[in-house]
């Protein structure tokens, strides 16, 4: 059995439509636990008349202090009564097959792995990658899918007994800390098994996390600095020849406009002196086009 694990902050309307996509679900061996981080939009009161009314699955809820999704994430962690999970966010759905599919694969995947990997799908663009096709059933981390296959999106299913262990930290005066943190360190313990199955579907709010980047970059650069600079450290160490070069060089220009950004030391922050130097003009552009 597995734990559907949802963070969510002022998204009744749209938790609404994934607690639809999980009633019909065709297998009912879940749980579905809602970290509520602090939401003033009478959230609270409606997951508690689900809960009144639902039979079929289990719906678990907890509500925190506003603090971010990855303060939510580690709750949801630790919470979680099934060893296998599955973060869907609040404004996503479920093909009704989605836990049936990830029942059968949670008993079949071999314990060398750390997690399963699964396309996604964007609402209304049904349309399959071939990239999922060449990659399926190979071992895979969560980096490589971005900068060797440029796969931007991907649906996880983590171990609770791995993920426990690595929780979020907590800076200062910031709410935001992208799930690649995460996903960086699990490059340390492992590899995921890629499954071309699709049953997760999204969408981007122009309210939502992704469509708001910058801004929340510019909000958040403790995190977003550290990220980037373990990515670079990680490259280094596992990527060769026109690859290292090419994410190193992305890594460089984000840790400069950034600091542009922010009124940091660029070379303070920076993993390379010499590349942020090289790279200065063209971190000025990207300031500038992303920034202002």
């Amino acid at each position: 059995m597995i734990t559907i694990f949802t963070p969510t902050y002022n998204r009744k309307e749209y938790l609404s439509k994934l607690k639809k996509s999980l009633d019909e679900q065709t297998d009912k061996h879940f749980e579905w636990l809602i970290v509520d981080d602090g939401s003033c939009d009478g959230t609270e009161e409606e997951v508690k008349a689900w809960k009144r009314n639902v039979t079929d699955y289990k719906i678990k809820y907890t509500k925190q202090k506003n603090q971010g999704k990855h303060i939510a994430f580690n709750l949801g962690v630790k919470l979680a009564g099934y060893n296998w999970i599955i973060c869907v966010d609040s404004d996503d759905t479920l093909d009704k097959n989605a836990v049936k599919i990830i029942n059968h694969d949670i008993k079949t995947v071999s314990s060398k792995y750390i997690g399963i990997v699964y396309p996604r799908i964007m609402k209304n663009e049904p349309s399959k990658s071939r990239i999922w096709e060449k990659i399926d059933h190979s071992s895979v981390d969560i980096m490589e899918l971005k900068d060797f296959y440029k796969i931007r999106e991907s649906t996880i299913v983590m171990k609770k007994n791995i993920i426990q262990n690595i929780p979020f930290p907590k800076y200062d005066n910031e709410k935001f800390l992208a799930e690649g943190w995460l996903y960086q360190k699990l490059t340390y313990r492992g590899k995921f098994l890629a499954l071309n199955k699709s049953f997760y579907i999204y969408e981007y709010l122009d309210t939502g996390l992704t469509k708001n980047i910058w801004k929340v970059w510019k909000e958040n650069p403790k995190g977003i600095l550290e990220i980037l600079k373990e990515k670079y450290k990680i490259v280094s160490l596992n990527y060769r020849g026109i690859n290292e070069f090419i994410v190193k060089l992305k890594c460089i220009i984000n840790i400069n406009s950034l600091c542009i950004a922010t009124g940091k030391n660029i070379f303070t922050e920076t993993p390379s002196k010499f590349m942020s130097f090289i790279c200065y003009l063209p971190s000025l552009y990207v300031f500038y086009t992303r920034y202002k």
